[in-house]
């Protein structure tokens, strides 16, 4: 099977913005969030919430399921790289 790398799902907010010619202050103001808020989403530093995906759908029109969706998959691919998540497999006692 091969694996891949989902982008960030800022890199779709982005490119809306850019599309739509929207300034991070002017699309901070229709969302109704902080221009740093919107900043760190942009740049990746940020998790898309669903009270963002929401904000985002009323006002740009892309879907906020779309988003949740692309942000559930780039953290589960953060995930199951992870060392954090090595363990074993059960082994079942069969009598």
């Amino acid at each position: 099977m091969t694996m891949f790398d989902p982008a960030h799902p800022s890199l779709f907010i982005k490119e809306e913005l850019e599309a739509t010619g929207a300034t991070i202050a002017k699309a901070a103001l229709a969302l109704k969030i902080t221009r740093s808020q919107l900043h760190r989403i942009v740049k990746g530093q940020s998790a898309i919430t669903i009270d963002f995906a929401l904000k985002f759908e009323a006002v740009f029109g892309f879907k906020a399921e779309m988003l949740i969706k692309l942000q559930t998959a780039y953290d589960f691919s953060l995930a199951r790289k992870s060392d954090d998540i090595k363990l074993t497999a059960w082994q079942s006692k069969v009598a």
